[in-house]
């Protein structure tokens, strides 16, 4: 388990690292002295290199993901068939306690009231 938090860990630490870039690129631009169409020229340039990171990042974090999930959903799968298993005998007896409960004390409250 240990292996998935630090891979999801890493994977945060990556994302913040992209978005802090990001955030400083476009400061970056924003501040330096250029004529408008220059400054929009390059935040469309730089607007399509995110955008390609952006996509690169999805991709690679669905791919070291999507294995860990499959494997977790096949571990937990057996044990969760095994614990409904031993549970229904117990969750049946307490329903029918609670409702032999229920009927004995629908039949205190009529005796009372006659």
């Amino acid at each position: 388990m240990s292996k998935y938090h630090d891979h999801n860990h890493n994977s945060g630490f990556t994302t913040g690292l992209i978005i802090g870039g990001i955030i400083g690129a476009v400061a970056a631009l924003l501040s330096a002295p250029k004529p408008g169409s220059e400054l929009r020229s390059e935040l469309i340039e730089k607007t399509d290199d995110i955008k390609v990171k952006a996509d690169d990042l999805t991709a690679s974090l669905r791919s070291n993901i999507s294995p860990g999930v499959a494997e977790i959903s096949n571990r937990i799968a057996p044990t969760i068939s095994s614990a409904k298993e031993k549970l229904s005998p117990l969750v049946d007896e307490i329903s029918k306690q609670l409702s032999k409960s229920t009927k004995d004390k629908n039949s205190d409250t009529d005796d009372e009231s006659k």
